[in-house]
């Protein structure tokens, strides 16, 4: 990734996002649930207003839904770091998924 931002036409799994939070930016589109670790998804960037040229030509074509944002993203794997030394990637994704679907925080 060379510490550069994808951008919102690019497809990223997300055991992908949630190895590396920080690489990303914007609202993160993805299909309809049931997810795993190798769903596809894909960021657009923060706009003011909703507007439909931001939205990936993935996410279109797809009809993925909005989610959640990174800095969501960026908090839920820092809130599970903060309860687990090092959680494993399954323990991401499920206080990804919990995140998303309870809007607050798991205990791991």
């Amino acid at each position: 990734m060379n510490g550069d931002k994808l951008t919102s036409e690019e497809v990223v799994t997300i055991r992908r996002i949630l190895q590396d939070p920080s690489a990303f930016s914007g609202w993160l589109y993805l299909p309809a649930l049931p997810w795993t670790l190798e769903t596809e998804g894909a960021f657009a960037p923060y706009t003011k207003d909703d507007d439909e040229d931001s939205i990936p030509e993935a996410a279109k074509r797809n009809d993925w839904t909005v989610t959640l944002d990174s800095d969501a993203i960026e908090d839920i794997v820092e809130n599970a770091s903060d309860q687990v030394s090092e959680p494993t990637i399954d323990q991401l994704f499920e206080a990804f998924a919990f995140y998303y679907e309870n809007d607050a925080f798991i205990l791991l």
